[in-house]
């Protein structure tokens, strides 16, 4: 994962704390320039996400999750 001010990928995490029973949020910092961002990390089962013609997609059934 790289900054996205600097591009560098060099990063270490602030915070941890776990949000709804199957996600995750991280706060990271850049080393570089200092930058700060959230990633949210999230557990699905096996086959609950795949790979179209369109991108990637969520199966039925699960959180509708728009990826860009």
């Amino acid at each position: 994962m790289n900054c996205a001010r600097c591009g560098h990928d060099k990063h270490r995490v602030l915070q941890t704390r776990r949000g709804e029973p199957d996600t995750v949020l991280r706060q990271r910092i850049c080393r570089d320039c200092g930058y700060t961002w959230f990633t949210m990390e999230i557990e699905m089962p096996d086959g609950a996400i795949g790979w179209t013609n369109k991108g990637l997609t969520v199966k039925d059934g699960y959180k509708h999750i728009r990826f860009s």
